[in-house]
């Protein structure tokens, strides 16, 4: 039996979702980071997106499979969609490559405007961990999917009357904070242990509003966090969705990460050594100004950004597993992952990259989420 679980706080409702509310994963996991995916590599996609979904995942698929490991030890997806109405037929699709029917990932789905390749509708962005049977379940991080303000046991594919939202934004967020407030009390955590947080915005002119009441849960000690508008979430009317990483800060001793196998033409994956603290770092938007209006000098103040936040924890680019990148314009894609790898040097962390509708500062055309090995 796997050391990871599925947490279900209402087992009779786990057939009304395609995903798992929370994973509980030991600390003395390892993980193994694989960055975003689409359809192939080569300039002709099939259109039909049932075909490009298989595609994806065979691709996750046969880099899991180098590592030892198989979509039941995947504890966290990010579906990344162009076209909310393909949802379902994802899900369907991605379900022919779960073996075992009883296991489920952490999942946050969100829209996007483009992906890195012309006429991809489709990217995952998977995490898997094998941990050792005998791990202590007291010293676990618990990876959570995103939720919006919809209950969070909801039939899929979507029974209209249930996602009639509220448009106010202040209701909105409360009912998302509620939805965090009972999972994070059934794992029995509260707000003051959650290590990372995630918010995507319909609408970034509600960014105030939507931080104070997420500042309010927190308190003088906030984790990092990180704010992106985007184009769509998974439930019609949804105004913002939120995603957290929750658990014991770890301390185990650190090590550094390495290439993980993959196989010609897969991208980039990296697995972290046994019990070493999973490190999230503060998202690190652009400040444009009169000598930084361009991507390549954004891109250069971003990654400075990322560097200091590395050196306060005692870490270099090499430490770097994962890193999320979220451009205005897909075009800038190119010049972002050139300018991340000549700081990496020979190193390569997973990578995802995708077209978000604006950033949280005015003007911002990149920003940059990392997660390292401590």
């Amino acid at each position: 039996m796997s050391a990871l679980e599925v947490i279900e706080l209402d087992p009779g409702k786990a057939h009304m979702l395609p995903y798992a509310p929370s994973v509980r994963v030991p600390g003395s996991a390892e993980h193994l980071f694989l960055s975003g995916a689409v359809a192939a590599d080569d300039e002709e996609y099939p259109d039909d997106i049932v075909e490009q979904v298989r595609r994806v995942m065979r691709r996750h698929t046969a880099v899991l499979a180098a590592n030892g490991l198989g979509w039941s030890d995947v504890i966290h997806v990010y579906e990344f969609l162009t076209d909310m109405r393909d949802t379902v037929a994802v899900h369907v699709t991605m379900a022919e490559f779960f073996d075992d029917p009883s296991w489920k990932p952490a999942n946050t789905l969100i829209g996007v405007d483009a992906l890195v390749k012309p006429g991809a509708r489709f990217e995952l962005d998977v995490i898997a961990a094998r941990a050792p049977h005998d791990a202590d379940p007291a010293d676990s991080v618990f990876w959570m999917s995103g939720a919006t303000a919809i209950p969070l046991y909801h039939m899929h594919p979507h029974i209209p009357e249930e996602c009639v939202l509220p448009d106010d934004i202040v209701e909105q967020t409360r009912r998302v904070l509620a939805t965090f407030d009972e999972v994070l009390a059934f794992v029995g955590l509260g707000w003051s242990d959650v290590r990372r947080g995630d918010l995507f915005l319909t609408d970034l002119r509600d960014l105030d509003v939507v931080r104070a009441a997420v500042a309010a849960r927190f308190g003088d000690d906030p984790p990092p966090l990180g704010f992106v508008g985007i184009n769509a979430l998974s439930a019609a009317g949804a105004r913002l969705e939120l995603e957290i990483v929750a658990g014991s800060p770890g301390n185990a001793a650190g090590g550094s990460p390495a290439r993980a196998a993959g196989g010609a033409g897969a991208p980039p994956a990296v697995l972290t050594s046994a019990g070493a603290p999973v490190v999230f770092l503060p998202a690190v938007t652009a400040t444009p100004g009169p000598n930084a209006a361009g991507i390549a000098p954004q891109t250069d103040q971003t990654l400075d950004g990322i560097a200091a936040l590395l050196a306060e924890r005692g870490l270099e680019w090499r430490a770097v597993t994962k890193a999320l990148v979220e451009v205005t314009d897909i075009r800038d894609a190119a010049h972002v992952a050139a300018a991340l790898a000549a700081r990496c040097g020979t190193w390569r962390p997973a990578l995802t990259i995708v077209q978000v509708d604006n950033l949280p500062v005015a003007g911002a055309r990149v920003q940059v989420e990392v997660v390292a090995a401590g």
